[in-house]
């Protein structure tokens, strides 16, 4: 499939080329003109955080829109969305998605991969003809993250068929979809793991995600307290924490 990945900043840089990885022919899209040239001459401008694994091919990077939409199937965004006040703005996602629909084909398809405001996710989707798929990865890891998502969320706005999410992500290797609501795929190949794939509206998969993240950030703050109030008991905080980790109700992660 021919993709544009709108967006290559820290984390877009590495989904195109995971994007790549997975055999689709993609296309990088940036506004910055010494950041696209840099990348097409030099190639990985965050090496310091983060390395490419060895054997991928290079994403080409353009900054004309006309370009970089002329051919493509499907769009997926990856662009900021700030926190303006109590909410994120989804103002460059809308521009970014109104000008993809404006360029692309008539029958190529949108996905936003960026965090949005749940309160903002379902008329972003219907109003670009949109589906949400959220990604879930550390800085500095993109690509390994990628590679190993233990699930895979679709907000999808009524009218759309999510089964194009799948072809883009190639997500399990499933091919096939019940409802809006269940979980997708009953083709899959043998040996593949099977990770759930969950079906929803947009507004509840932008909730799921943000709860994800404040759940996360939540952890590791506690973490890094237990840790802190270990070593002022004169405890030792890697045993304590290493402890807490093996409680089935706690598990080990982030702490």
């Amino acid at each position: 499939m021919r993709l544009t990945v709108v967006g290559l900043g820290k984390v877009g840089f590495f989904l195109a080329h995971y994007l790549q990885s997975l055999g689709h022919e993609v296309l990088g899209y940036d506004t910055n003109e010494r950041h696209v040239e840099y990348i097409n001459h030099f190639g990985n401008p965050y090496s310091v955080a983060e390395q490419l694994p060895q054997g991928i091919r290079p994403v080409g990077a353009v900054t004309d829109p006309s370009k970089a939409y002329e051919h493509a199937e499907a769009a997926v965004l990856i662009v900021p969305t700030p926190q303006v006040g109590d909410r994120l703005s989804s103002a460059c996602i809308r521009k970014a998605g109104e000008e993809a629909r404006r360029l692309m084909p008539r029958d190529a398809h949108l996905l936003i991969a960026s965090t949005l405001d749940p309160r903002d996710a379902a008329s972003l989707c219907e109003d670009l003809n949109a589906v949400y798929t959220p990604i879930f990865i550390r800085l500095g890891c993109v690509f390994s993250d990628l590679q190993d998502q233990k699930y895979f969320l679709i907000g999808v706005p009524p009218g759309i068929n999510p089964v194009v999410a799948v072809s883009v992500w190639k997500w399990n290797g499933w091919v096939g979809i019940k409802d809006r609501n269940s979980y997708l795929g009953f083709a899959k190949p043998a040996g593949v793991p099977d990770r759930p794939i969950i079906c929803a509206d947009p507004a509840t998969i932008a909730c799921a995600k943000l709860a994800i993240n404040a759940t996360l950030s939540s952890r590791i703050a506690w973490a890094n307290d237990v840790a802190m109030r270990a070593k002022a008991f004169g405890a030792d905080p890697d045993v304590v924490c290493k402890i807490l980790g093996m409680a089935p109700r706690i598990g080990p992660a982030y702490s």
